[in-house]
């Protein structure tokens, strides 16, 4: 009966512990880029037929603007979450934070036609830009740190902000967004 609680005890151990493993010792290894040639790379690409779920953003010096973006609201949701000014020019996607109340959107630039990727703040203030009408915005280097009017005027953003939970944080400074999906 000891033998038997033993066996039971380091049964239920080894049941434990395997349960805690994702992925199997070995199955990982460093992405090196492809194509061969060794070294870090740039300006690589992937094809999507779709708008991805979500987003990670890293790096930055702005804490909220870090973490995950998403799932993502289609343009019909995000009438509901978005302030009407914004929701009505997404584009592909808007992707609100997991928990800052910053918005990853694509949205048509304003007086335009084209399209370009946004960070708002939880203010819906408009911090950060990158242009192009792709399924992912590109990484860091093409963001550009915006010092314009924002389009959403302050009683939809405030009333947005309210609904979503948006604060005044966000700090200030640079950053840099990096996509992903």
């Amino acid at each position: 009966s000891t033998a038997i609680m033993r066996a039971a005890s380091a049964l239920l151990l080894l049941a434990c512990t395997a349960g805690q493993q994702m992925v199997a010792p070995g199955g990982m290894t460093p992405y090196s880029g492809g194509g061969g040639g060794g070294g870090p790379r740039f300006g690589g690409y992937v094809r999507l037929s779709e708008p991805v779920l979500g987003f990670f953003v890293t790096g930055s010096s702005i804490d909220p603007m870090n973490g995950v973006f998403g799932p993502r609201l289609d343009s019909a949701a995000a009438k509901s979450a978005l302030p009407p000014s914004l929701a009505s020019t997404v584009g592909h996607g808007a992707y609100p934070h997991s928990h800052s109340g910053w918005t990853l959107a694509h949205v048509q630039k304003p007086g335009g036609r084209d399209h370009e990727w946004v960070l708002f703040d939880a203010n819906f203030r408009e911090r950060f830009a990158c242009p192009g009408d792709s399924l992912i915005p590109s990484s860091g280097r093409r963001w550009s740190h915006l010092h314009r009017v924002s389009r959403v005027p302050p009683s939809e953003a405030e009333a947005a902000a309210a609904k979503t939970g948006g604060t005044e944080g966000g700090g200030g400074g640079g950053g840099a967004a990096a996509g992903g999906g």
